[in-house]
């Protein structure tokens, strides 16, 4: 650019010649108004690099507190495990029953959130690897839609490491292994185990485990469940006589006698632990083996919370 006297030049780059801009006050004003207008989006970028930045390290240290809140929950969850293992380690291992410690639903509200848990008898369950195959078919009682190609699947399948294994190998339908628990519609899920020892506990079995023993109807798990609620089943030697008592035919105390017993060795452990701030709710379970005072732990996740 070239200036004279009062007026402003710029050299053409082809011709050479110059070409006239106007008066030397306007280019300075022109260079100004550049400079100011380079400086705005200088700041500009400054800026939203600036609330970039801060909103990073918002989230990041959001994250971090509720990375934090969570492993709380979980050491809480744990130690709801840890109560209900006292509970069950406690417990009269001779026979166990519905009226027991242990199956009552425990909850208790810290500062810290609200820890509860639930004890399931995995031995009121059919262990869907060992039960004999007339059982299995007796799952068709239950669940009509489950027809007889499904339970050779089973049977073929067998062993199972998870009960929901049926689902994929199987085929079994999910909303027929889940059932509704909302609407007390239990599911295959309700009736079957791969943990147990393969006997059933006569105590706590459902209506609808018992009704899954050969030539066990409606009327004799009805007379058990209606006994035992007062009455527990105590003596494994007594068990044939006192089934007989209930008016059960011969035929079906023995074949009832045959895969139940009166206590339980292995539990399900479901506990949920919700935090104060009801920003973060873990949920975990345990599957344990009672071996007198002690367990032997065959299963430990996380869960998801409903």
């Amino acid at each position: 650019m070239v200036i004279k006297k009062d007026f402003c030049y710029s050299r053409n780059a082809f011709s050479g010649n110059l070409i006239y801009l106007g008066p030397q006050m306007y280019c300075k004003r022109q260079n100004k108004g550049m400079i100011l207008v380079l400086v705005l989006w200088v700041m500009f970028f400054l800026s939203v690099s600036a609330i970039t930045l801060a909103f990073k390290n918002r989230v990041n240290i959001r994250l971090r507190s509720l990375s934090n809140e969570k492993m709380r929950m979980l050491n809480f969850s744990k130690e709801a495990c840890n109560r209900a293992l006292a509970v069950l380690a406690d417990d009269d291992h001779n026979f166990d029953c519905l009226a027991d410690l242990w199956n009552e639903n425990f909850s208790l509200q810290k500062d810290t959130g609200l820890l509860s848990y639930k004890v399931i008898d995995e031995d009121s369950f059919i262990n869907i690897n060992t039960v004999p195959e007339l059982v299995l078919r007796n799952i068709m009682i239950i669940f009509p839609d489950i027809g007889g190609e499904v339970i050779d699947k089973i049977i073929a399948s067998r062993p199972f490491n998870l009960e929901r294994e049926v689902i994929d190998t199987a085929g079994v339908d999910k909303n027929l292994f889940y059932g509704d628990d909302t609407a007390y519609n239990p599911g295959l899920k309700d009736l079957i185990t791969v943990f147990s020892d393969g006997k059933l506990n006569v105590n706590t079995a459902s209506r609808n485990v018992l009704m899954l023993v050969p030539t066990m109807n409606e009327s004799a798990a009805d007379a058990i469940i209606g006994w035992r609620k007062d009455n527990p089943f105590k003596d494994s030697a007594m068990l044939s006589a006192d089934l007989s008592a209930l008016g059960l035919s011969a035929v079906q105390v023995s074949e009832l006698v045959s895969l139940s017993k009166i206590s339980s060795s292995v539990f399900r452990i479901k506990t949920e632990a919700v935090s104060a701030k009801k920003c973060v709710a873990v949920g975990t379970e345990m599957i344990v083996r009672r071996q007198g005072q002690h367990f032997k732990v065959l299963l430990f996740k996380e869960c998801q919370v409903d």
